[in-house]
């Protein structure tokens, strides 16, 4: 015992508390059949309601898909897709479909890409932040991730640069109806499909035009 009084404190042994030493009063359930069932009854019951008001949410949306790459020679676009085309050159094409049943509420036109893989990590970091937030001082030096679509074949600086950039999707849609023979536009709504930080913040053109460099490449 005497020993035992003599050995040192170890220097880094926990306080003599409840918290430390734990010590603390716990609550620890006897789960069993009559408590567990009904828990796991009610809990089905509320994610089946809330999949069913999914499923009528669902069913509820009316689409109407409208192919227009011109794989079909039959096709109006066909001709556009057939021969490949410079970034300054248009092609317009007519597509007709018909709406077949009514449909309420407001009405969203999107575009479908397929084989179009945005989430590759090359491709995400391609591209100039600075250059798309509009600062006029990245225009002349873009970052190194755009390569290599950084600089163009004759040494000029390409803005904007990388393979986002590069790989846009420009088309443009004009929407009409028939109205006894007469085509009438149909006006689209370009407001509101797009978050306030990426229209004001994120994504900008340079404040003034009269800026821009004019030693200023583009990808092809």
């Amino acid at each position: 015992s005497t020993s035992k009084k003599n050995e040192p404190v170890p220097k880094f042994r926990p306080d003599n508390t409840a918290f430390t030493q734990q010590r603390l009063p716990a609550w620890q359930p006897l789960l069993s059949a009559g408590i567990v069932l009904p828990v796991f009854f009610a809990f089905g019951a509320v994610f089946i309601g809330i999949g069913v008001g999914l499923y009528y949410t669902s069913n509820s949306i009316k689409e109407i898909p409208v192919d227009y790459s011109g794989s079909n020679e039959s096709m109006d676009c066909y001709n556009c897709a057939k021969s490949g085309r410079l970034y300054n050159e248009t092609c317009s094409c007519l597509v007709k479909f018909n709406v077949t049943e009514f449909i309420p509420g407001t009405v969203y036109m999107y575009y479908e890409l397929s084989k179009f893989y945005q989430n590759n990590r090359r491709y995400l970091t391609s591209r100039d932040d600075s250059q798309l937030s509009g600062y006029v001082s990245s225009l002349t030096s873009p970052a190194t991730t755009c390569s290599p679509f950084q600089t163009t074949n004759a040494s000029l600086p390409i803005a904007p640069c990388g393979a986002i950039a590069n790989s846009l999707f420009n088309d443009t849609f004009e929407l009409f109806y028939n109205d006894s023979g007469t085509l009438q536009q149909v006006r689209l709504d370009n407001n509101g499909i797009s978050w306030w930080s990426d229209s004001n913040i994120k994504f900008q053109n340079p404040s003034n035009a009269n800026q821009i460099p004019a030693q200023i490449g583009r990808a092809h």
